[in-house]
């Protein structure tokens, strides 16, 4: 089956089995894997290659006759090499009240992904939307060459040139968050991502609008930063980590934040930076293969 045939909204469907690849890696971007956006939709043993969105799943609103918000969608058993992660949104305000909720990403294998989990908003000055009861369980992430979480403003420019361009945030630091899409009990429970070439994560809520319930459980993140001390860019989350490694930086409901400890000295640079080269020498960088492993 073809990609072409999979765009767009699957409702009750169960595709098992689909291979899907953009061919040879030209990082062409809008070349989404999957884009589902309705209810009870059930996507399994997924085969996916390409640059851009593996699965992304699309708001639905309340106008829309039947899917009032995209809802109840599983996603499970995938394998996907490189692709800019297992997505929800990009989720911008609408009028019509831009909604999705109760969504299950299990069972997930990405090597050399771009992102790995990647939650967005989108710009708006009008209406409101929201992202709530998300769920990202049993991942494994080799080499994520981007963040391998990122939960927030929507990253890259629209063709149009619309859009937050945070690609380089944060060293480009104009990246404005989203005040009317909040994001709500978002739960990552036994992800772990070794060898990353960028710190674990970024992870943005408004200060006008912080965003409430999420959880990390035993989320175990590994890669040079480690050595000098770089963890997760957190703001605005409240929530509670449990057997995770690095610290999220997540709020308490009183406002107090956990300490972030890292296992090496980050004092020690160049200790760190022999023992960072070392690990991906010998242990850790792999080249990428031009061809999609068949595990399915």
């Amino acid at each position: 089956m073809q990609l072409s045939q999979l765009f767009g909204t699957v409702l009750g469907k169960d595709l098992p089995n689909v291979f899907g690849s953009s061919g040879f890696p030209t990082f062409p971007l809008n070349t989404d894997g999957i884009d589902p956006s309705g209810t009870n939709v059930y996507i399994r043993n997924v085969n996916i290659t390409n640059y851009d969105d593996a699965v992304a799943v699309k708001p639905a609103h309340n106008t829309n006759k039947i899917a009032t918000c995209a809802q109840n969608i599983t996603v499970e058993d995938c394998y996907v090499f490189n692709g800019v992660g297992m997505s929800i949104g990009s989720v911008p305000p609408r009028d019509s009240f831009a909604c999705v909720r109760d969504v299950y990403f299990k069972n997930i294998v990405m090597d050399y992904p771009l992102k790995g989990i990647y939650l967005k908003t989108n710009p708006g000055q009008k209406g409101n939307g929201i992202i709530e009861n998300i769920k990202y369980e049993n991942f494994i992430m080799n080499t994520p060459v981007w963040w391998a979480i990122y939960i927030g403003p929507q990253q890259q420019h629209q063709p149009s040139g619309a859009g937050p361009g945070c690609m380089f945030y944060p060293l480009a630091p104009h990246c404005e968050t989203q005040p009317r899409v909040p994001f709500r009990n978002i739960t990552l429970e036994n992800i772990q991502s070794v060898h990353g070439l960028l710190p674990p994560g970024i992870i943005r809520c408004n200060e006008t609008a912080p965003c409430h319930e999420f959880t990390f459980n035993n989320v175990q993140m590994s890669g040079w930063w480690d050595w000098f001390g770089y963890g997760y860019i957190t703001e605005n989350i409240y929530g509670v980590s449990n057997n995770s490694y690095p610290e999220p930086g997540f709020m308490a409901e009183d406002g107090t934040v956990a300490k972030r400890t890292f296992r090496h000295d980050p004092k020690n640079v160049l200790q760190g930076l022999f023992f960072a080269v070392a690990d991906y020498v010998i242990n850790g960088f792999r080249l990428p293969k031009l061809q999609l492993p068949k595990f399915f």
